[in-house]
C-alpha cells in the first residue's frame, strides 16, 4: 500500500507538471528589449490606479495598460500563471498570464502590457507582455499622463527576494460586530438580509456551469438557487482575492461539502469552516453567510500562501493547505507539512479536486 508520502508527492508532481504544460502552449514573457520597444510603440496608459480602472472601466476597455509591479506571489495551472502583483501606488493587482509566465517570481520586478475584459467588473489584467525589470527609481505618473516616464529605461535585472514588499496580515477589527444568528435569512441564499444580488453577468458561463455540477456532485441537497449562488461567489471571491476559483472550491468541498450551515465537532463553521477566532481575526461577522464566509476563507488562505510566495508553486499549495488544516503553529514545528494523516489526506484531496476541476474548465473554454 503506497504511503501518504507517495500520494503527495505524485500530486505535487502532477501539480507541477500542470505548470509547466501551461508554459509549453504558449508563454506571455519576452526579453526586456521587446519589451521595451512594444512600451514605446504603443499608445500605453502608464500606471493608472488599478481601483480607478475597476471603479470605471469603461474609460479603459479596449486601451494598453502598463504597469511596473513588484511580484509578491503566483500561482501556476495549466491554463495560466496568475501574478499577485504590488503597482508603485502601493495597489494590489492580480495579472492573467493565458499559458504561462516563465518570469515573475516573487520578489521581482516585472514590466507588464495588458488588457482589461470587454465586459463586467475587471478581476485582474491579462497580460499581453510580460518582462523581467529592475526596480523603478522615478514616481509614478498618473494615467494618461508622462506616457514616457515610469518604468522607460530601466535595465534587466532581477531582485533579490529579501527586497520583496510583504503585504500586513489582516488586523482583527477592533469592535467586531455582534453575529447575527446562525443560518440564512428566510430571502434566500444572499444571507445577512442586504439584499445584494451577485452580477452573474461578470462570471462565464462556462465556468459557473462547470462549478455548479461538482456542487451538486458533491451535495445533491443544495437547491439549484443556493448552488448557482455559492458557485458564482466562490469565482467572485477568488477572483477577488488573487486565486483560481478551481483552487477556492475545491478548498470549501473538502471543508464542508458546500454546506452554509455546516459545524465541526471542535466548533468550525460555515462554508470555510472558519473557527470563531479565525471568524474574529479575518472580520467575518457571521460565518453562516454565504459570502462572508467565502470572503473569510479566501482572507486567510491568501494569507497562508503569501507566507510562502517565495517557494516554488506544488510545495507553496500543499504548506499553505497544511496551515489552512493543521494551523501554522503545526507547520513551524514540524518544519513543513505535519506527519498527520488527516493533513496528507485533506491536502491530496483538494490537490485531486484542483487538478481535474483544471482540466474540465480548460477543455471547456
Amino acid at each position: 500500500m503506497p504511503s501518504s508520502t507517495f500520494w503527495l508527492r505524485t500530486l505535487l508532481a502532477a501539480l507541477a507538471a500542470a505548470a509547466v504544460i501551461g508554459a509549453a502552449r504558449a508563454d506571455v514573457a519576452v526579453p526586456f528589449r521587446d519589451y521595451a520597444d512594444r512600451r514605446k510603440a504603443e499608445n500605453v496608459l502608464h500606471e493608472p490606479r488599478w481601483s480607478d480602472v475597476v471603479r470605471r472601466p469603461e474609460a479603459y476597455r479596449g486601451a494598453v495598460l502598463g504597469w511596473s509591479l513588484l511580484v509578491q506571489g503566483r500561482i501556476d495551472a495549466e491554463v495560466e500563471t496568475r501574478l499577485i502583483a504590488r503597482t508603485r501606488a502601493g495597489e494590489s493587482l492580480t495579472v492573467s498570464c493565458p499559458g504561462g509566465c516563465r518570469v515573475g517570481n516573487p520578489g521581482e520586478w516585472v514590466g507588464v502590457l495588458g488588457t482589461i475584459p470587454a465586459e463586467g467588473t475587471p478581476g485582474a489584467l491579462t497580460a499581453a507582455l510580460v518582462a523581467r525589470i529592475a526596480a523603478p527609481t522615478q514616481p509614478t505618473t498618473s494615467a494618461g499622463a508622462g506616457a514616457g516616464t515610469g518604468a522607460a529605461g530601466v535595465v534587466e535585472r532581477g531582485i533579490p527576494l529579501s527586497t520583496a514588499v510583504r503585504p500586513e496580515p489582516p488586523a482583527p477589527p477592533q469592535e467586531p460586530a455582534a453575529a447575527p444568528a446562525p443560518g440564512p435569512p428566510p430571502g434566500g441564499p444572499q444571507a445577512g438580509g442586504s439584499g445584494f444580488q451577485p452580477p452573474y453577468e461578470s462570471v462565464k458561463p462556462a465556468d459557473l456551469a462547470l462549478l455548479e455540477r461538482f456542487i451538486y456532485a458533491h451535495n445533491k441537497r443544495q437547491p439549484e438557487n443556493v448552488r448557482r449562488y455559492i458557485g458564482a461567489e466562490i469565482i467572485r471571491v477568488a477572483s477577488a482575492f488573487g486565486m483560481r476559483w478551481e483552487f477556492l472550491a475545491a478548498v470549501i468541498r473538502a471543508e464542508s461539502d458546500f454546506d452554509p450551515l455546516c459545524v465541526s465537532g471542535s466548533g468550525a463553521q460555515g462554508l470555510g469552516q472558519l473557527m470563531p477566532g479565525t471568524a474574529r481575526l479575518v472580520g467575518c461577522a457571521n460565518p453562516f453567510e454565504i459570502r462572508a464566509n467565502l470572503q473569510g476563507a479566501a482572507t486567510y488562505m491568501r494569507t497562508q500562501l503569501d507566507r510562502y510566495r517565495d517557494r516554488d508553486p506544488g510545495t507553496q499549495f500543499a504548506l499553505a493547505l497544511a496551515c489552512y488544516n493543521a494551523g501554522p503553529g503545526a507547520v513551524d514545528k514540524h518544519g513543513g507539512v505535519p506527519p498527520y494523516a488527516e493533513t496528507n489526506a485533506y491536502i491530496r484531496k483538494i490537490l485531486g479536486d484542483y487538478l481535474q476541476l483544471c482540466r474540465e474548465s480548460a477543455a471547456g473554454r
